[in-house]
């Protein structure tokens, strides 16, 4: 099937290599990851109408050839354009429900950091137990680990986890120490993979600034009515979420810097945030809030 190329895309080599590939050589095993790739990178754009059609050919193409890492990678992606783009523009909402995580195997204290990424792959940082917990919300496991003072979670783009410890420093989940945090990040509060590579960083005076990979080129981000904030993610579609503390809500913003949605502090379902302290975006477009005193809220 041929596909039609956004003009933003049009004449560039990768995209001309990676259209190539899919349309020619759709049996080989790169044709799905390079739909992906690609697909995304529309969808970042705003050719999100392209974008979504080279990742259900993804999701196809994935599924095929057994390719069940990409398949999974190209059903969040699809979910996330429905949550947070089909679901606004026909007047509904991004979350219409609203639970509180609930564990079966692992009791949680107080929930203070989480991060997520996958359909529901979550990590939660619980300061009432010393411990951080692993919890896949598809098959239902929950694996704890005991790690005194830490304070948040990141996912890096690979697919690690760092914890970062309540004076800065970060180690791998599991052990390993890491070269943390990069130049540009040593005054920040909170951090986020940034979606197409690169970081955004959270200062303790509440601005966001992007960095570079490895961590130069440090620039504000330009929002408007930005909150002073004490948490940041970023969700696959590029937009910014920031938790406004005191207001006890969630602000969100396009990438274009504009105040697109706020949540809390009473959410769908009669839940109220009483004392939020991080938040997480993952790959489908859920939204879940540490809140200490309560556990994890998520949002679907």
């Amino acid at each position: 099937m041929a596909l039609a190329v956004p003009a933003a895309a049009a004449g560039q080599g990768r995209a001309a290599a990676a259209l190539d590939l899919i349309e020619q050589h759709p049996a080989s095993e790169e044709a799905a990851p390079a739909a992906l790739a690609l697909g995304h990178r529309w969808i970042l754009d705003g050719e999100w109408v392209a974008g979504a059609g080279l990742l259900q050919q993804s999701l196809e193409l994935a599924t095929r050839s057994g390719q069940e890492e990409v398949a999974r990678a190209a059903r969040s992606r699809l979910a996330a354009v429905d949550r947070l783009l089909l679901r606004p523009a026909a007047g509904r909402e991004r979350w219409p429900s609203a639970r509180w995580l609930a564990t079966r195997q692992v009791e949680l204290g107080r929930p203070v950091g989480v991060a997520a990424r996958g359909d529901g792959d979550l990590v939660v940082v619980d300061e009432g137990r010393d411990q951080v917990v692993r919890i896949a919300l598809g098959d239902g496991s929950e694996r704890a680990r005991p790690v005194r003072k830490a304070r948040r979670a990141v996912f890096t783009p690979e697919g690690e986890v760092l914890v970062i410890d309540r004076d800065g420093g970060a180690a791998r989940l599991g052990g390993g120490p890491v070269g943390w945090p990069p130049t540009g990040l040593r005054d920040t509060v909170d951090v986020a993979a940034g979606p197409s590579g690169g970081w955004l960083g959270l200062t303790a005076a509440g601005q966001v600034v992007r960095l570079a990979d490895d961590g130069s080129g440090r620039e504000p981000v330009k929002l408007d009515g930005a909150p002073r904030a004490t948490a940041l993610d970023v969700d696959p579609l590029g937009n910014l979420y920031l938790l406004d503390e005191d207001a006890q809500r969630v602000v969100v913003f396009d990438r274009l810097g504009e105040r697109i949605a706020v949540i809390g502090p009473r959410l769908p379902g009669g839940l109220e945030l009483k004392r939020p302290e991080d938040l997480a975006v993952d790959d489908s477009g859920r939204l879940y809030v540490a809140d200490r005193r309560q556990g994890v809220a998520v949002l679907e």
